[in-house]
């Protein structure tokens, strides 16, 4: 479960950043975001919604 949840919170990180990253990019005209970062971007929310409902009916299961 430790594991699931380090690999949650990473997926959590590179969600953030690429979502912020697209922010500044968006604001400043300064930086183009390329396609596969939003891919990787989208991916990686989906990883994770599926981790942290992995992870809640593992513990719901064990209650």
């Amino acid at each position: 479960m430790i594991k699931i949840e380090t690999v949650k919170n990473i997926l959590c990180g590179i969600w953030c950043i690429g979502y912020f990253l697209r922010i500044v990019g968006k604001l400043t005209d300064l930086y183009e975001i390329p396609i596969w970062s939003i891919y990787l971007t989208i991916a990686s929310f989906i990883l994770w919604t599926t981790l942290s409902l992995t992870m809640y009916f593992n513990n719901k299961k064990k209650k």
